[in-house]
């Protein structure tokens, strides 16, 4: 083989296997006209939020935020933002409906502190406290109130109302190879059980740690759960993760 062309080989094999490097930050959203049950609604000038609606009164709102290189900040802002967004009425349910893996760990344990709790003695003191801390699992309950934290998923479950925060490092998009995961995925959503009905907000987010964070926010009187995926779709088709 001649010098010059085994050169050029050798220049494209190396190429071929070096890191892309991560992909370029995302400056508009990819919103489609439908996805699963959520109908877009609207869509900004700049093309960085989009307005999705689906039966039952769910509004989605799709929208690039920036995170100054401080992703937690950016959702921190984002959770407050939605604890004070007025939510319709709806029909009372259970938490389950927003996040049913969640209520499930939340009424174990409070079903394992009671039990653990309760002394041979038929009189127990019903206001003894139960923590549990080893590797992977910690669980602090009181009566019907339990915290719950298994690896990244964290449940703070008082009476009918549930907290559910999810927050994990991912890999970006052509990073599979990549020691360093420079992604992030993150779920939060809050249940209240409230005498007109059930209150329900949430938001599902992706995208690179240095921004912009693709992230969905949820409020309304239908079935979160039904659009969970929906909705993660949205994000994960912009996220980049």
């Amino acid at each position: 083989m001649k010098p010059a062309i085994a050169a050029i080989l050798a220049a494209a094999a190396a190429s071929a296997c070096a890191p892309a490097g991560p992909p370029p930050a995302r400056a508009t959203l990819d919103c489609p006209q439908t996805e699963g049950g959520l109908t877009r609604a609207s869509i900004s000038a700049d093309r960085k939020t989009c307005i999705y609606r689906a039966d039952g009164g769910v509004e989605v709102k799709l929208r690039l935020i920036p995170t100054g290189g401080r992703p937690e900040q950016a959702l921190a802002q984002i959770e407050a933002e939605l604890l004070n967004t007025p939510v319709p009425a709806r029909p009372a349910a259970a938490a389950a409906a927003a996040h049913p893996e969640a209520d499930a760990v939340a009424r174990q344990a409070r079903a394992d502190a009671a039990s653990s709790a309760a002394p041979e003695s038929p009189a127990s003191d019903a206001s003894e406290e139960v923590h549990i801390d080893v590797p992977g699992l910690r669980v602090t309950a009181n009566g019907d109130d339990a915290k719950v934290e298994i690896g990244s998923v964290k449940v703070d479950a008082s009476g009918d109302d549930a907290t559910v925060r999810v927050v994990r490092d991912v890999r970006l998009k052509g990073e599979s190879l990549s020691p360093k995961k420079r992604g992030l995925r993150a779920t939060f959503v809050k249940a209240e059980d409230r005498p007109e009905g059930e209150r329900v907000v949430g938001y599902e987010a992706a995208g690179p740690k240095a921004g912009p964070l693709t992230v969905a926010t949820a409020v309304g009187d239908g079935d979160l759960d039904d659009l969970r995926k929906d909705v993660e779709r949205l994000v994960r088709r912009n996220g980049g993760v």
